[in-house]
């Protein structure tokens, strides 16, 4: 949602540039594959969260970037809050945060930057100086991890940016990085790292081998490294760890969970599961391709998964995942304290279920003579908006019912969390519906009367114009896309 236009005043490849702020003036024209045709008015907020889709940047306070639609290869790398990140762009590495005015880093990068999750340090291998190294934001300093990297080695940042992990010296080791003598050697093989605690203390690691299509999975903890399990096929599988390497998930055609606390695996799921949502997720974002999600929970216990069969609760490692709602799917819920809320449309009504340990319960949500044909609801599920099956459009909340008048027979709803709007489209035009000011606002009035709006942009709301094109609404931006 972004355009710029600007001068970067380097030569890549050329290792004295180390790093240079590159400013570019913001414009409206056209650049890269995607168009905005509506700008929303910019507003001062400290600290902005940010988000990228198809190459173009979006800032919670309005504005826009798409300087790198101009790039063939882009992959970024968020912060747990989003308002830090390290993009590669054809190999040359910037840092970025929610004002959208990028840094750069490295002239010509060896693999994809790596943000650390608590936001602050990026990981980086220069391919000139073939030296990994660590990128401290607020200092504008690179600290130097280790020179000669082999290829294809593999390296890994903790949450907090203070520890690295690595094949270095001919041993798999975890570095506190500017602080090579008090290194911590792992393995004589070299690993390829899926994570590392913020103490150096803990790492999980795997390995394949494509003769055997097998999978090596290890736990470094306790001061010795310790195989897991060894998994059927190589490269099949992904891995979930928690913010600081006490759980794994092992995942792929089955799903399995580790605890280096225990050192007990469990399999969790016999079959393979499409989604794992948890109790502090931010706005789904796309970020590249990765085998390793890294995610800000103390402990992956108190999950619910999405899977090839169904919907499934995994709350308690002793204790097998739990199935819910078989007839019925689940819509929006809520996860905390190991405990999960949620909704779902029943018998034309909309039901709130709890699930804690293995105790399901089920209770009408709306007790009120309005049947339901869709809505939607906000985080904490404290607000419903409904479409009733007359058409007419209701908000439900601390038992009273606020009606919105009617739409059309085939609007359906849906909620952008971290806007707090409902998006819907009636006779070809699309609206939304503040949830603080309750005032209905105009999107656009000229798109295909659809059915439902696009998720090809996360929790953003997307629909197609009258030409057939795509076009995205985020933070008040209108994006057009061939």
């Amino acid at each position: 949602m972004w355009l710029v236009v600007g001068i970067v005043f380097f030569f890549i490849g050329i290792p004295s540039i180390r790093t240079a702020v590159v400013h570019y003036e913001k414009t409206h024209e056209r650049s890269g594959d995607g168009r905005v045709i509506k700008y929303a008015q910019v507003t001062d907020i400290d600290s902005p969260e940010f988000y990228m889709y198809d190459k173009i940047l979006y800032s919670e306070n309005g504005d826009v970037y798409d300087y790198f639609t101009r790039f063939d290869k882009v992959n970024i790398s968020l912060s747990y809050d989003h308002k830090q990140a390290a993009i590669t762009a054809d190999r040359v590495l910037y840092y970025v945060d929610g004002n959208l005015d990028p840094v750069l880093i490295c002239g010509r990068t060896q693999s994809y930057g790596i943000m650390c999750k608590d936001g602050g340090y990026i990981l980086y291998c220069n391919d000139i100086t073939n030296a990994v190294k660590v990128y401290d934001v607020a200092n504008n300093e690179h600290i130097k991890v280790n020179d000669g990297i082999i290829k294809d080695s593999k390296y890994a940042i903790s949450s907090n940016g203070k520890y690295v992990t690595l094949f270095h010296q001919n041993k798999t080791r975890i570095i506190p990085y500017g602080q090579q003598a008090v290194t911590s050697p792992v393995s004589d093989e070299i690993l390829f790292p899926i994570a590392v605690s913020d103490d150096g203390t803990r790492a999980f690691y795997y390995d394949t081998n494509k003769y055997s299509n097998k999978t090596w999975v290890y736990s470094y903890h306790d001061g010795e490294l310790h195989q897991i399990s060894v998994f059927e096929y190589d490269n099949q599988w992904s891995f979930i760890v928690n913010d600081d390497c006490t759980d794994l998930f092992i995942y792929g055609r089955e799903l399995w969970y580790y605890s280096n606390r225990n050192d007990k695996l469990r399999r969790v799921l016999g079959n393979s599961p499409n989604n794992f949502y948890f109790s502090k997720e931010n706005l789904q974002v796309i970020e590249g391709p990765s085998r390793v999600r890294t995610v800000d929970v103390p402990s992956l216990e108190g999950c619910f998964i999405d899977a090839y069969m169904g919907d499934y609760w995994f709350y308690d490692a002793h204790k097998d995942a739990i199935s819910l709602a078989e007839d019925d799917a689940i819509t929006y819920f809520n996860i905390h304290d190991k405990e999960m809320d949620y909704l779902l449309i029943k018998d034309d009504h909309v039901y709130k279920g709890n699930v804690k340990t293995n105790h399901k319960v089920e209770n009408e949500f709306i007790e009120l003579e309005y049947k339901t044909r869709d809505f939607v609801a906000n985080k904490d599920l404290s607000t419903v908006w409904l479409i009733d099956t007359d058409n007419g459009l209701h908000k439900y909340q601390d038992y009273h019912m606020y009606d919105f008048g009617e739409v059309s027979d085939s609007t359906l709803l849906k909620y952008v969390p971290c806007e707090k709007k409902v998006y819907y489209i009636s006779d070809s035009t699309v609206y939304f519906l503040d949830e603080n000011t309750e005032e209905i606002t105009t999107v656009s009035e000229k798109c295909r009367t659809r059915t439902y709006l696009s998720s090809d942009y996360g929790d953003f709301a997307g629909f197609t114009d009258l030409s057939g094109r795509r076009v995205a609404s985020v933070y008040g931006n209108l994006t057009v896309y061939k």
